[in-house]
């Protein structure tokens, strides 16, 4: 699905996203997925995997791809920065347990 999606939008240098409905065999119904392509050359950095089924094709092989699964009724650029957001939270409180452990054991 992400391969075949034609109709990106741009959100910053290098991002684009995009929204489509989707139903996997054995979900019962459609959800939402918000989907994000980062252009590496821009953005190396980027999180993401890049699509190594088609490797060798150059549409591909310059992007990482990414996708949520989303209830929220939101634009996708709106979702991918909350998602974002909450991801980096994540990542401090990661970090913060990782420093208390460190700092108990001393």
């Amino acid at each position: 699905m992400l391969a075949g999606h034609r109709q990106w939008q741009a959100l910053d240098d290098g991002i684009d996203v995009a929204s489509i409905d989707y139903e996997s065999p054995g979900w019962g119904k459609a959800r939402r997925m918000v989907m994000v392509r980062q252009l590496i050359t821009r953005r190396p950095k980027a999180t993401g995997k890049i699509l190594k089924l088609f490797a060798d094709d150059a549409e591909y092989q310059h992007y990482r791809y990414g996708c949520f699964v989303t209830s929220l009724d939101l634009p996708a650029a709106l979702v991918w920065k909350i998602y974002r957001m909450r991801a980096d939270a994540e990542n401090r409180i990661k970090e913060l347990n990782t420093t208390l452990e460190q700092t108990a054991s001393t």
